[in-house]
């Protein structure tokens, strides 16, 4: 499992955190062009 390499590991952190920061991001301005 760790066979993959250390760079690829912090690539899919990185991944993950940018899709819930674009998620958050579209919740925000949905939530604000609500009102």
């Amino acid at each position: 499992m760790f066979g993959i390499g250390y760079d690829w590991l912090m690539f899919g952190v990185a991944v993950v955190m940018l899709a819930l920061l674009g998620a958050l991001i579209f919740i925000m301005v949905n939530v604000f062009r609500r009102r």
